[in-house]
């Protein structure tokens, strides 16, 4: 959502959650239920969200974490995020921003905006202009 590079506009890409139950476990979960009727045929999908933010209240009580993986859950979305929400509680708002992984599928399918794609599309494992280096050991007799 970088304004001179990627260009995407954040707010296309964001809607708002009701948290509805924080999971204890190893990571923190969250499960959150959508407000608005959205097309939610393309949230359905695992790890839509992954590599997005969910951001809640304001001031003091303001949180932002990182979204590490998302599954649909039947009607609802289980988030994993990489902090547990510290105030937030079970019926608060959530702004839940789509993730991106910076891959040129992201770019096009989630986005449309391959034009912007600041990345390599393919690296090759090996650089072919460059001659690789034979190191050999020559024990006690030094060169």
């Amino acid at each position: 959502y970088e304004p001179n590079t990627c260009k995407v506009l954040r707010q296309f890409f964001e809607t708002t959650v009701t948290l509805e139950e924080i999971v204890d476990g190893q990571l923190p979960v969250i499960r959150c239920s959508f407000i608005y009727s959205l097309n939610l045929n393309q949230y359905q999908t695992d790890d839509w969200f992954r590599g997005g933010i969910v951001e809640t209240g304001f001031g003091l009580q303001y949180e932002i974490r990182s979204v590490l993986g998302s599954k649909w859950n039947g009607t609802e979305l289980e988030l994993t995020l990489n902090a547990p929400l510290i105030f937030a509680q079970p019926g608060a708002n959530l702004q839940l921003v789509t993730g991106c992984d910076h891959t040129v599928t992201a770019c096009l399918t989630k986005f449309n905006n391959f034009d912007n794609f600041g990345a390599f599309v393919a690296v090759p494992d090996q650089n072919l202009s460059l001659k690789g280096l034979n190191a050999s050991v020559a024990q006690g007799n030094k060169k």
